[in-house]
């Protein structure tokens, strides 16, 4: 049996989400993307370098945005771009580059403080790469949006001054201080993804899946619930979809709005409150816990 059920606005409303704001200095770069056209002093950084599978990757403190292509070949390609008003203030704010046998870093210089305004000169960053598909990635203190293409291993996303585009990816994914829109791919493993000024689209994830502080709204495809999914606190609707026959215990609390249960064989077994559903679907197993959505619940059966 499929249900919907109604919760009047005036109910209990969800909590007010509170997202971590990333690096000002970060929010900064971004606001000055439109006068890049000032930055007139270029320079360039192209290696390539041969990676073992399994090699981690960390992307770290760019100040702009970070492309990352990956592909089934043995070398990583990097192309880096620096700019700025004049040629004393390239200087500062360089990107390293560190390789060994079993990871590659690269990684821009921290701000320093300076006297006057504090702010120090106006470099940017841009950062492209092309990477063996093997490869886990860690990507942090981004002052710009970041676009990642299939990931064979591990993939951690945090701090982001804009928004986030990832393929597929095999291993399991964190993500978290994100500053604009999440879209995956298909995640064959756990995917955590918390604290997110924008909404969250998520094509497949299997096994179990966590969301908590997005201020947005929230859709993922679902195969495979095997460990369960735990919501928290989504200022627009959440929609999940289940590829296979649904069989799972669902405990919501605090939605505002209308709760569609578009699935086969809902057993409701209490209702405490408005927003507060207790259900058995299917044969029952893993908990799908939702709690503080603000804008209606919707699960349904389907890709």
């Amino acid at each position: 049996m499929r249900k919907t059920i109604l919760i009047l606005l005036g109910g209990v409303m969800a909590s007010i989400i509170s997202i971590p704001q990333v690096a000002a200095f970060f929010a900064r770069s971004e606001q000055r993307d439109s006068s890049s056209s000032n930055l007139r002093e270029q320079d360039e950084i192209h290696q390539t370098l041969k990676l073992a599978p399994g090699t981690r990757v960390e992307v770290a403190s760019i100040r702009g945005s970070v492309e990352i292509e990956a592909a089934n070949i043995e070398e990583a390609e990097i192309h880096i771009v620096r700019s700025a008003k004049s040629r004393a203030e390239l200087e500062q704010y360089k990107v390293g580059v560190e390789h060994n046998a079993k990871s590659l870093i690269i990684r821009g210089e921290q701000r320093r403080g300076t006297s006057g305004s504090g702010f120090g000169p106006e470099v940017s960053h841009h950062v492209r790469l092309r990477l063996p598909r093997s490869v886990d990635l860690s990507i942090q203190s981004i002052g710009g949006s970041v676009k990642i293409g299939d990931v064979g291993g591990q993939l951690a996303v945090s701090s982001v001054s804009g928004s986030l585009w990832v393929g597929a990816v095999d291993g399991q994914v964190q993500v978290s201080g994100i500053s604009g829109a999440v879209t995956l791919g298909q995640v064959n493993q756990q995917v955590e993804i918390k604290s997110v000024s924008g909404g969250v689209k998520i094509e497949q994830a299997v096994g179990a899946l966590t969301v908590s502080g997005v201020s947005g709204s929230l859709s993922a495809g679902i195969s495979r619930l095997e460990r369960g999914v735990q919501i928290n606190s989504v200022s627009g609707q959440v929609e999940l979809r289940f590829r296979d026959e649904l069989n799972a215990q669902l405990s919501t609390d605090n939605i505002t709005g209308e709760v569609s249960l578009d699935v086969p064989n809902v057993s409701v077994q209490s209702r405490s409150g408005a927003s507060a559903i207790r259900a058995t679907i299917g044969k029952g197993g893993p908990t799908i816990s939702i709690n503080g959505v603000s804008n209606g619940l919707r699960l349904a059966q389907g890709t």
